[in-house]
């Protein structure tokens, strides 16, 4: 019976005196990308800094338009692609998505036999440029986005 009282009373005593009671918060934030964010720069502001450092990435190919509707659209130099795919399926998937999420996707069909899913055709590389530094600093799911230069 002492046995017993005695390993109650070490287990209470080792139970509640291993408990704090005490919340410990910290004012550290982590850097983001290695941008220190302080009460003046917001995390946003300094996510789309480090985004935009990224270099484009941009291949040069020649293409087809899977959808015939868009070849009335015409030819551009440059277009912005969003995602890339062996099976036409998930490239017409991923345009559906992109429409409900506010985009105007076309579907080109390469030389190589991928099919790239283009969210913006333009003439102006700046412009195209502009789209892919736009599109990583507010979807990080499509960070990889890169040019397609037109052969």
């Amino acid at each position: 019976m002492k046995k017993i009282f005695f390993v109650v009373i070490l287990f209470l005593v080792t139970f509640f005196s291993c408990k704090t009671s005490k919340v410990v918060t910290s004012g550290y934030q982590p850097p983001v990308g290695g941008v220190v964010v302080t009460d003046s720069v917001k995390a946003e502001e300094a996510l789309k800094e480090v985004v935009t450092q990224k270099p484009i990435l941009m291949n040069t190919e020649g293409f087809t338009f899977y959808n015939a509707a868009d070849i009335e659209g015409g030819y551009f130099d440059y277009y912005v692609i969003i995602g890339s795919f062996v099976n036409p399926n998930n490239a017409t998937n991923l345009s559906e998505l992109l429409i409900l999420k506010g985009f105007d996707p076309t579907i080109l069909k390469s030389d190589n036999g991928k099919y790239r899913v283009a969210v913006k055709g333009t003439n102006d590389k700046k412009e195209a440029s502009d789209l892919v530094y736009r599109i990583r600093a507010i979807s990080p799911e499509y960070s990889d986005v890169w040019l397609l230069k037109r052969k």
